[in-house]
C-alpha cells in the first residue's frame, strides 16, 4: 500500500449494429487508505486517566467516542474516567480517522476503570477513663465487593464489614486503622481514641544473667501509667515503654523502673548479673614445620577459660589447654581457638595463616629410555601414568625450579627444558636421535628452599610397539 494517488484510465468502446465504432478515455482515480489504530494504558482505579495513543496511518482528522457521552477531536487525547457504581466497569472507546481525501476507517476497543472504594468510619467515644475501655465502630465506607482489614492499634485485626465494638486491655493512645480494597483497588482511613490511666502500677520482667555483651529486652507490665522510666545502673536511662539495652561490661546491675501515671509514682527492681567473656590468646613454636615429623606445641594464654576448643585447619582438632599437633600436608593453616567460661560465656580468636608446612623434594632420573619410534611428541609426560616410558624425565616432588640439558658424546646440546613436566622425547631437531649413551644435567630447588644439581647418563635404546 502506497501514499500516493494511484491514476487508472478507462477507455469505453462502443459498435453500433451496422459495425460504426466510437470509443472514449476518461481517468479513475484511488486514493490511498487510512487504517485507524490507537493503544493505551487499560486498567486503572476510578479516577482514572487514560492516555490514548495515536497509531493511525494516513490519517488527517480524529473523532474519538470515549465510551461515556464523551468525545475528543484531536490527535492523541487525555481522559479522566470515573467509576462510582461499586462495581469495575467497562468502556468502549472508537476513533474514526478520515484522511485528507475523506477516507474514512474505525477502530474500537475496551478499557476497564476497577471501582474505588472510599473508605470512612467512626469510633465512639474517643476518650475515656480505664478501666471503662470499649469502644464502638460505624462504617461508612461507600458501597461495593470489597474486603476489609481493620487493625484496632493493640494488635487485634477483624476482616468483617462492620466490628461493631471492640474492648481494650489497657490504657493508651491507639490508632484504629481501616483498609478496604478490592482486587485492584484500596483505600485506608484511620482514627485515634485515648483511654486516660488510672493509679500506676509498676512492675517488669527481665533476663537475670548472661554473658557481655548481654542484649536485655525488657517486658513491661505495669498498668495504669502514662510514662516510664528505667535506669540501667550503668549510667544509662531510657523512657521507652519495653526497650532494649546492651550491657558491655561484666558485673551486677539494679535495673530500676519508674512508672508514672494521673495516680502518682511507683517503682520496680530488678538485678541483671552480666558475666565476663574469656580473654582468648596463644601462641605456636615453631611456626614452620617439615614433613613429615615436625609437631608444632600450642601455648595457651588465655585468661578466664574454663574449656577449650583447637582447630589447626586441617580437620584436625583438640579439648586439651596447650596440645600439639603434627600435621600430614604441606600449606599454610589458620589456627582457630575457642574458649568457654565456666558459664559457657565464649570467646574465639583466629589468626590466618599462622602456620607454615613444607616439604622436604627429592628429583630422580632414569638411566635409560625407550622413545617413540613413531615420531616426535613433545615431551609431555604424566609420572603417575602406567603407560611405557617413552619419555626421559625424573620422577620427582616438592620442585618449583627446574632446568634440564641433554647433550651428546661431543657435548653438543641436544635439549633444555625448564618445565618439570616436559621431558625429552629422544628427538633433535625433528630427527631421531641414534642409539647411543647421553650426558644430561639438571639443576633447580625444592619448595623449601634447597638447591639440587644433578648429572649423569642415559642410554637411548630402539624399541618397537607391539
Amino acid at each position: 500500500m502506497t501514499d500516493e494517488i494511484a491514476t487508472y484510465a478507462l477507455k469505453l468502446v462502443a459498435r453500433s449494429d451496422y459495425g460504426c465504432i466510437d470509443s472514449t478515455v476518461q481517468n479513475m482515480y484511488v486514493y490511498p487508505r487510512t487504517i485507524a489504530a490507537f493503544s493505551f494504558n487499560d486498567g486503572g482505579c476510578s479516577p482514572f486517566t487514560a492516555y490514548f495513543l495515536n497509531e493511525s496511518v494516513r490519517g488527517e482528522t480524529y473523532a474519538w467516542d470515549f465510551g461515556d457521552g464523551t468525545g475528543m477531536r484531536t490527535t492523541d487525547p487525555t481522559k479522566v474516567y470515573f467509576n462510582d457504581s461499586g462495581r469495575d466497569a467497562t468502556f468502549t472507546v472508537s476513533l474514526t480517522s478520515t484522511s485528507r481525501y475523506g477516507c474514512m476507517d474505525s477502530i474500537t476497543d475496551t478499557l476497564v476503570v476497577y471501582a474505588q472504594p472510599y473508605a470512612e468510619f467512626t469510633v465512639s467515644p474517643t476518650h475515656q477513663m480505664y478501666p471503662s475501655s470499649g469502644v464502638m465502630i460505624t462504617n461508612y465506607t461507600n458501597q461495593g465487593e470489597w474486603s476489609y482489614h481493620w487493625h484496632m492499634g493493640d494488635g487485634s485485626t477483624s476482616a468483617l464489614a462492620d466490628p461493631v465494638s471492640h474492648t481494650y486491655g489497657t490504657w493508651g493512645t491507639y490508632t484504629i486503622s481501616l483498609n478496604v480494597a478490592s482486587e485492584h483497588c484500596s483505600d485506608s482511613v484511620s482514627h485515634a481514641i485515648r483511654i486516660l490511666p488510672a493509679i500506676p502500677v509498676a512492675e517488669f520482667d527481665t533476663v537475670h544473667s548472661g554473658c557481655v555483651p548481654l542484649t536485655v529486652q525488657f517486658r513491661n507490665r505495669s498498668v495504669f501509667g502514662n510514662t516510664c522510666l528505667w535506669d540501667f545502673d550503668d549510667g544509662a536511662t531510657s523512657t521507652e515503654f519495653e526497650p532494649e539495652h546492651i550491657y558491655t561490661k561484666h558485673g551486677i546491675y539494679n535495673v530500676k523502673l519508674t512508672v508514672t501515671g494521673d495516680g502518682g509514682n511507683e517503682y520496680a527492681y530488678r538485678q541483671v548479673e552480666v558475666y565476663r567473656l574469656p580473654e582468648v590468646d596463644f601462641r605456636v613454636m615453631p611456626d614452620v614445620v617439615m614433613l613429615p615429623d615436625d609437631e608444632i606445641q600450642m601455648y595457651n594464654m588465655s585468661r578466664y577459660g574454663a574449656t577449650w576448643l583447637w582447630d589447626f585447619g586441617d580437620g584436625g582438632t583438640s579439648v586439651e589447654e596447650s596440645p600439639s599437633h603434627l600435621y600430614t600436608s604441606v600449606g599454610m593453616y589458620d589456627i582457630t581457638l575457642d574458649a568457654w567460661t565456666e558459664h559457657g560465656c565464649t570467646g574465639r580468636l583466629v589468626k590466618p595463616a599462622l602456620v607454615s608446612v613444607q616439604a622436604e623434594g627429592f628429583i630422580m632420573f632414569p638411566n635409560a629410555f625407550k622413545p617413540d619410534l613413531d615420531g616426535p611428541n613433545g615431551g609431555y609426560y604424566d609420572q603417575n601414568a602406567t603407560e611405557r616410558n617413552y619419555i626421559f624425565h625424573p620422577y620427582w616432588g616438592g620442585v618449583v625450579e627446574y632446568n634440564l640439558v641433554i647433550y651428546d658424546r661431543w657435548g653438543e646440546q641436544l635439549f633444555y627444558s625448564n618445565d618439570v613436566n616436559i621431558g625429552w622425547d629422544g628427538y633433535h631437531d625433528g630427527k631421531l636421535c641414534k642409539q647411543a649413551v647421553y650426558v644430561f644435567k639438571s639443576w633447580g630447588h625444592f619448595i623449601n628452599g634447597e638447591l639440587f644439581d644433578e648429572k649423569g647418563d642415559v642410554t637411548l635404546i630402539y624399541h618397537r610397539k607391539y
